[in-house]
Order: structure tokens, then C-alpha cells, then sequence
């Protein structure tokens, strides 16, 4: 090939990874989700819910029987005040049901509704131990 054909496939190529980076992002959650032990929420695999108006504010979910919640302590950011209309929310942005209240004032062991505890279920579709 020659040397300007293959610059003009690079541009090419790095626009195409450009335009698709979200949408394979999206799916690198869910197989990571997939693959460790998560909450299923409405069809979704989540492991990490987040504050809607601050994304840095977020942690993991914990298993409670088949259900998931928060962990038993929440550390809230310090001077961070939720603005009006914050919620909860997955990584891809659908919002938590059953986590009341602004994100600064979660209580610890409230049961997302709807939510299944997945074990980890690691390659080959082999249950962890």
C-alpha cells in the first residue's frame, strides 16, 4: 500500500473507534458486570450506582439475601450538598428505584427494589467459588 492510502485508513479508522467508544463502553460494563457479582436492575447489570449530579460520589452495591443495597456505611463527600432533583443512578444513567431521597441523605441498608443479587459467575459461564 502506499504511504498516503494508509494515513487515509488511519483517519478513518481513529474516527470510526471515535464514533463507537460510547456505545462499546456500554457493553464493557455489562460484560464486566457480567462477569463479577452484581445487582440486576430492571435488565441491567450493575455493580457501581452514583449521585446524578455528582458522578465522583458513587460505590459499590452489597448483597443483602437475594436482594442489593448500599453497604452498611455510606461516607459522604465532604461539602458536597445535593442540588434539587438528584437521584441515583446506574453508569449507563437510569435512575436507582427504591433509593429514597437526595444522595446526601442515603441511608445505609435500603433494599433496591427489583434488585437480584447475581453471584459471580466467571469465563466460561462457571460459577466462582
Amino acid at each position: 500500500m502506499n504511504p498516503v492510502m494508509i494515513r487515509i485508513m488511519a483517519v478513518v479508522g481513529i474516527i470510526i473507534g471515535f464514533v463507537f467508544m460510547g456505545l462499546l463502553y456500554g457493553y464493557n460494563e455489562q460484560l464486566y458486570a457480567s462477569l463479577s457479582a452484581h445487582c440486576d436492575i430492571a435488565s441491567e447489570r450493575v455493580i457501581t450506582i452514583r449521585a446524578s449530579d455528582n458522578s465522583a460520589f458513587n460505590f459499590n452495591l452489597v448483597q443483602d439475601g437475594t436482594g442489593c443495597q448500599p453497604p452498611t456505611s455510606v461516607t459522604l463527600l465532604s461539602g458536597y450538598t445535593a442540588t434539587s432533583g438528584a437521584h441515583w443512578e446506574t453508569p449507563n444513567g437510569s435512575r436507582v428505584p427504591g433509593l429514597s431521597g437526595a444522595p446526601a441523605a442515603i441511608a445505609s441498608a435500603q433494599d433496591i427494589t427489583g434488585g437480584v443479587w447475581n453471584a459471580q459467575v466467571g469465563l466460561g459461564g462457571n460459577s466462582a467459588s
